[in-house]
This record gives C-alpha cells, structure tokens and sequence, in this order.
C-alpha cells in the first residue's frame, strides 16, 4: 500500500522578481530539506494561470472606461430632455416671466 501525500503551496513574489530563478531556487531549498525532486514529487513552477486569465489582467480599465460611457450617455440625455421640454413650453415660461393682469392672483 501507498501512501500518497499532496501538498500545493501559491507563492506571490515581489514585483519584478525573476520567476523562474524563484522556482529553481526553491526546488533547491526543498531538495535538500529530503524531497526527492521529479515529476509527481517536489516540483516548484512559475506561473500556471490561463491564458484567459493573463488576457484578462490587461483590461483592468475596462469598468472605469464603461462607466465614463455610461455617465456621459447620461448627462446628453438629461440635457436632451431638459432642451426638449424648454422648446416645447417656451410660452408657458415666457408667461411665467411676464405675466398678463388676469394671470395675476388679487
């Protein structure tokens, strides 16, 4: 009978270092503490992450820019509303500025 023990460690290093200098490094340390180096037993690596994942770490200004969008898509339509209305009750607010006697409350 086997006994087969698994132990996996994320490691985040500085930035700038040398990953793959890091990662020998380590499988040098862990060696000589007793763990066999090889496949399926001490091994250290860099970075595995997906490449989706490394896409994504390039558009991390995409929510920033999408809200700048939204914000202005919002003042052109309050500002479009706004004008609109102006326009349509222009002689209602020409009124409002100068009133006639009979609009005058005695």
């Amino acid at each position: 009978m086997w006994l087969s023990l698994r132990a996996d460690f994320l490691l985040r290093y500085r930035p700038g270092t040398n990953l793959n200098a890091a990662a020998a490094r380590l499988t040098a340390v862990v060696t000589a503490a007793g763990c066999p180096p090889g496949p399926g037993s001490c091994t250290a690596t860099a970075d595995q992450r997906s490449s989706d994942i490394k896409n994504y770490t390039a558009v991390r200004y995409t929510p920033l820019i999408l809200g700048a969008v939204l914000a202005l898509l919002a003042v052109g339509t309050l500002s479009h509303v706004l004008l609109t209305s102006v326009r349509r009750r222009r002689r209602d607010l020409a009124g409002a500025q100068n009133p006639r006697p009979a609009q005058v409350p005695r």
